[in-house]
């Protein structure tokens, strides 16, 4: 120990970190070297901490938030000699040279904020960089759930990334108002479910969560910011119910999403005419009736091919005009509706096609009412949806 101690100088903290319990003091060290050198196993970063802190205090300024946790980035070197002493000595430090500087920090940080230090879920996560002389400072995303009314057709749930579409979306009148109230650096759109571009989404609306990822402020109002959602949808888009949410919750919900029951509307053309009999045979063949369905065609060039069974809990069928029916469908979330029209060159059975025997064509489609069990969606169903 001592031709090491000989060698290599060491700051106080890594002294009280490594031999305190083995060395009488500190004051032992000044025998080897008159004179303080660079500490063997912090390189001197420990002295450099107020400066750090003081490039983390400045990047506070810009953000909200009631705890954070401290991480840093060390050169290798220093865990290096850190195994070597421990395998050379056998002698472990009170704790490594990695958690002693951010808890360095992290003391320092709590005297002079407000902020409490945690290793759960943090509002922030600071980095320090030692490597680099820099510290980096990230909010912990915040999640926001609601329903949503799509109250137009031609309108896609989110933004398009497979073409150069221009129209606009739901997740972009959604969550352009939420990230500039929040100071996000950009978000992350989870719809429970999805509705076809020119499928309308009515009644109760359709869960959502907006993951918002570094957003620097999180004390907001969300019933002001659900008011300017609405006005800033003008007319396309309605947001209800807006609370703070978690990311546990958000994975609920998503898991949530296969199970959902769904009330459609859907309006069709039929070229030889709507007769009373139609209706009855639609009712008496599909209530309770299970569709097998294909990927469908106009899908699969980004879907996989894959057989689907869907169930009808219960249909009622009503004749709008003498060329046109109206279907309201009460079925496990996730029927291609269209194809369950059209049957989809046969990639779907049994389809309206296959019980009217005459040639249909899908018109409009609206969901018009999300369950998450049979009872509610059949009330739904017997209160005219």
């Amino acid at each position: 120990m001592e031709n090491f101690l000989k060698k290599h100088f060491l700051c106080r903290n890594c002294f009280s970190l490594y031999l305190e319990k083995h060395v009488p003091s500190y004051s032992c060290l000044k025998t080897f070297h008159a004179k303080p050198n660079e500490c063997y196993f912090c390189l001197n970063y420990f002295s450099e901490i107020p400066g750090f802190i003081e490039m983390i205090m400045s990047k506070l300024e810009n953000y909200e938030g009631n705890s954070f946790n401290i991480s840093s980035i060390i050169p290798k070197i220093m865990l290096f000699r850190e195994e070597e002493f421990i395998s050379r000595f056998n002698l472990y430090p009170k704790m490594s040279i990695k958690t002693a500087l951010n808890l360095k920090i992290s003391n320092l940080l709590r005297e002079k904020t407000n902020l409490e230090s945690t290793h759960g879920k943090p509002d922030l996560y600071i980095t320090v960089n030692f490597i680099k002389r820099d510290v980096e400072v990230k909010a912990a995303p915040l999640f926001i759930k609601g329903r949503y009314l799509k109250l137009v057709r031609g309108l896609l749930q989110t933004k398009n990334f497979r073409n150069s579409s221009s129209l606009p979306s739901v997740e972009e009148l959604i969550t352009t108002p939420l990230i500039n109230h929040f100071n996000a650096s950009k978000s992350k759109f989870h719809g429970v479910g999805r509705e076809d571009v020119d499928a309308r989404m009515l009644g109760n609306g359709r869960p959502f969560v907006v993951e918002l990822l570094d957003p620097k402020k999180r004390k907001v109002d969300l019933d002001k910011i659900e008011k300017e959602i609405n006005k800033y949808g003008k007319g396309k888009i309605q947001v209800l119910n807006l609370t703070f949410s978690s990311r546990d919750e958000m994975r609920r919900l998503k898991a949530l999403s296969p199970k959902l029951k769904k009330v459609y509307r859907v309006v069709v053309a039929v070229e030889e005419g709507v007769s009373c009999k139609d209706l009855e045979k639609i009712e008496g063949t599909l209530k309770n009736c299970v569709i097998k369905q294909k990927t469908p065609t106009r899908v699969l060039s980004h879907r996989t091919d894959k057989v689907r069974f869907k169930k009808i809990y219960d249909i009622r069928a009503k004749k709008i005009s003498n060329n046109e029916l109206e279907l309201i469908i009460l079925s496990e979330g996730g029927l291609y509706i269209k194809e369950f029209v059209n049957g989809d060159e046969g990639r779907t059975t049994p389809s309206l096609l296959d019980v009217l025997k005459k040639k249909v064509k899908f018109l409009e489609l609206d969901v018009v009412y999300v369950a998450e069990n049979i009872g509610s969606g059949l009330e739904r169903l017997k209160g005219g949806y």
